[in-house]
């Protein structure tokens, strides 16, 4: 304040732009004055030497280290040190750590730091941790539905009552000789097969020999024939 000098340091280099903050800072200082002093601002504003020094500021070349370079650069003017093109640069932040310590000095100087975990709440956390884990690989088991035996059963069961319903047997010797469905064009054998004949009573009491099996127990007994002795 003795100097009555505000000087600009900007790691992207000089822009017209940079006025407009030393002019803001200077206004800031004279409301700061005349609320102190009750004084006019005015002349006193007149005393003070804005100075744009960024040519001299540390080059920054990217758009996420705005931070680092303001953090270094107001540490390394409060300690009386000048700054340069050539004081630190870029890669000087990751040959050191350059972030990682400025997080660690205002985690250290933080009032509000979170305190060290104790075994007591380490074990608690890897417990909870633990627990949800477990739920999660429960909850994805659950999701995994198997069909029962008994449904599948009854799902094949009800399958071949609707396929048998939809066929006919074709007879025509102790076995089936073919299935004939509602959209089959059938052949002329079976046709006649198929065909209700009128038969005597001892034609279907008798039957053929190769109906013999099938009919035999609708058939009526027959009459042993005795031998006549001469």
């Amino acid at each position: 304040m003795d100097t009555k000098v505000i000087t600009l340091w900007d790691s992207q280099g000089r822009k017209e732009e940079n006025q407009l903050y030393l002019q803001s800072m200077l206004r800031y200082l004279g409301d700061v004055y005349r609320s102190k002093t009750g004084q006019d601002q005015v002349a006193w504003k007149r005393e003070w030497e804005l100075i744009d020094d960024s040519v001299n500021s540390p080059r920054q070349h990217n758009g996420h280290d705005c931070g680092v370079f303001v953090i270094t650069n107001i540490t390394l003017l409060a300690q009386k040190i000048p700054l340069t093109v050539q004081t630190y640069t870029e890669a000087t932040f990751l040959e050191r750590n350059t972030r990682e310590r400025i997080a660690l000095l205002l985690w250290l100087a933080s009032q509000n730091r979170p305190r060290p975990p104790t075994p007591q709440r380490q074990r608690r956390q890897a417990m909870a941790t633990g627990a949800a884990t477990k739920r999660t690989v429960n909850r994805g088991k659950k999701s995994i539905v198997k069909p029962s035996t008994t449904s599948s059963a009854t799902k094949e069961r009800q399958k071949r009552r609707r396929r048998n319903n939809n066929q006919r047997i074709i007879l025509g010797g102790s076995r089936p000789k073919g299935i004939v469905h509602s959209s089959d064009t059938a052949p002329s054998a079976q046709l006649a097969s198929i065909v209700n004949r009128k038969r005597s009573a001892i034609s279907v009491a008798e039957g053929d020999a190769s109906r013999q099996s099938m009919t035999q127990r609708h058939a009526p007994l027959k009459k042993k024939k005795g031998k006549i002795q001469s």
